[in-house]
């Protein structure tokens, strides 16, 4: 689910994201506000959530006029010991799975 917020003024596009994710029963849901710094890149901070930190950006760099290299970089810390091995595994396997479906999508979108 995304909310979109209109442009301050700034030249990035500002939107807050809740996102669900879990796995084998454990499910967490966190939201994020994120920025958009056109074209290269989307910054990611922490609104509320089970992690004691969370920053976040996806990359993007040109390589030619029909590609570019797309990267996710995320820093998180669980707000519990016990969240962090509970959970810690099951974001990391979250966000591969992001990145999956960001190149498939691009894929559909663009060829």
């Amino acid at each position: 689910m995304v909310w979109r917020h209109p442009d301050s003024g700034e030249q990035a596009r500002r939107n807050a994201g809740q996102h669900r994710g879990g796995q084998g029963g454990l499910r967490q849901r966190f939201t994020t506000r994120n920025r958009l710094a056109e074209p290269e890149r989307i910054d990611m901070h922490l609104v509320d959530g089970p992690f004691r930190y969370l920053h976040g950006c996806w990359h993007f760099r040109a390589l030619d006029v029909n590609a570019c290299k797309v990267e996710l970089v995320l820093s998180f810390e669980m707000n519990t010991a016990l969240a962090g091995v509970t959970m810690g595994p099951v974001f990391n396997q979250a966000a591969n799975t992001m990145v999956d479906a960001f190149v498939k999508r691009a894929k559909v979108i663009y060829g």
